[in-house]
């Protein structure tokens, strides 16, 4: 059993808790259940039901919030869904279940591979049958399809539409979301599939199976491959090209708000090796030293190589390393307020020259590190305790934030969970995600 809580920023609902009041302390989130089916009119809280659900991934935009779960449910809440995803009677301050239909009686889309989310837009990657026009997940028979879906707003290419698109705003008949003109079009395209997606506040990329890279929104950084940043805005899919040499294989992306960070491994002419880590930066330039700071290969590389050893995310202008082999942490950027760590205690005489000279901050003992919009949140090994640094106006870092809204300085603050969470003497904390200033936390 699975329990979500959330704090921080929730003047549009995006937190799902039943209102629109910034919170400072984890509080569970609540859903519904639109049945999506004629005749069943209104929506039930489905909490209890969510519980007994696995997290696959929670995806955070400026003002909305979408969670997969690992059956392929995706429940979203905030501004993009008041009136789209609720459906008929939905409550719009909690979690509704997100279902499409392709046209009033095409497919129905109501699982879902992958997501992510920019400031404005939500992206949704499917598997439908091409020619079915049956219910449930598009029926069987026909060609299998992968799709990516889009909704939202805006004006620098986000949607990935086509040129001009700056809106994607279904309606909704009988519970079902249409999506007439929704889907990014020949995207991925015919014989592949995404491996992996991301996006920031205004552009997105995602890594193929057969090792393309692709992006499309705002690109005049360089964030989608200097070959495409004479373009300023990219208003559908394009490939990005990455000059990282023979044998790279790229498996992970995280997007700042002007850069990308892709990495993966090395493999030889016959698809086999060690799997050496690699990592790339695209655009950004280097004020916050994004690319300068970034640590070595032969650092990363340490002494035993591996394809998994690393996660990584990006605040908008810095990138989290979480090293799951050795639970330490390492992340450079933008760090005015506080927002790389080190998140395991206070700053030593050497970490505190880390910081002048734009070097990698290195946090110890944690088992999860991600990034939010300017804040950083850390799992200690104990999988209990909750650490989190930056910038916590909106209460994400909880409740002890300094007199500008910031956790820095070498200071700490330890997010509580409610006490009743941990009277179960097995009750973990197994994900921790982190967005616009919003912070979850997933129990179980």
């Amino acid at each position: 059993m699975q329990n979500i809580f959330a704090l921080g920023s929730n003047g549009s609902g995006q937190l799902g808790l039943g209102h629109t009041a910034d919170v400072n302390e984890p509080t569970e989130c609540l859903f519904c259940e639109n049945p999506a089916k004629e005749n069943q009119p209104g929506t039930k809280d489905e909490t209890s039901s969510t519980r007994k659900r696995k997290v696959k991934r929670i995806a955070c935009g400026g003002n909305h919030t979408l969670i997969l779960f690992e059956d392929g449910s995706v429940y979203a809440a905030g501004e993009m869904f008041l009136d789209c995803a609720i459906g008929d009677g939905g409550d719009k301050y909690k979690f509704n279940r997100v279902v499409f239909r392709h046209g009033r009686s095409g497919p129905v889309i109501e699982r879902f591979r992958d997501i992510c989310a920019t400031w404005s837009a939500s992206f949704f990657v499917a598997t439908i049958h091409t020619t079915n026009t049956s219910t449930g997940d598009g029926g069987e028979g026909g060609e299998e399809k992968e799709v990516v879906i889009a909704l939202g707003t805006g004006g620098k290419g986000e949607l990935g539409l086509g040129m001009g698109r700056t809106s994607s705003s279904p309606t909704t008949n009988n519970g079902y979301i249409e999506i007439n003109s929704s889907m990014l079009q020949n995207f991925p395209p015919p014989g592949t599939s995404i491996r992996c997606i991301g996006s920031s506040a205004y552009h997105t990329v995602a890594i193929l199976s057969d090792g393309e890279v692709y992006g499309w929104g705002a690109g005049r950084k360089g964030q989608l491959g200097r070959e495409n940043s004479v373009r300023k805005v990219v208003w559908e899919p394009v490939r990005v090209a990455i000059a990282m040499g023979k044998g790279f294989v790229p498996d992970s992306v995280a997007c700042g708000r002007e850069f990308t960070f892709i990495s993966g491994f090395v493999v030889d002419n016959e698809g086999k090796g060690e799997g050496e880590y690699m990592y790339t930066i695209l655009g950004g330039g280097d004020k916050w030293g994004i690319v300068s700071g970034g640590p070595s290969l032969q650092t990363l590389r340490k002494s035993t190589p591996g394809r998994e050893r690393y996660t990584a995310s990006a605040s908008w202008h810095g990138i989290y390393l979480h090293d799951i082999l050795d639970n330490s942490g390492l992340a450079w950027g933008r760090n005015d307020r506080g927002q790389l760590g080190p998140l395991s205690g206070s700053l030593s005489t050497d970490q505190q020259a880390q910081l002048s000279d734009k070097q990698p901050i290195r946090s110890e003992a944690i088992s999860q590190f991600v990034a939010g919009s300017e804040h950083a949140v850390a799992l200690s090994f104990d999988n209990r305790t909750i650490l989190a640094c930056g910038w916590g106006e909106h209460g994400n870092c909880g409740p002890y934030t300094d007199e500008h809204g910031d956790v820095k300085g070498g200071r700490v603050c330890h997010i509580r969970l409610p006490d009743e969470v941990f009277q179960d003497e097995k009750a973990k904390v197994v994900r921790l995600a982190a967005g616009c200033a919003t912070t979850w936390i997933v129990t179980s």
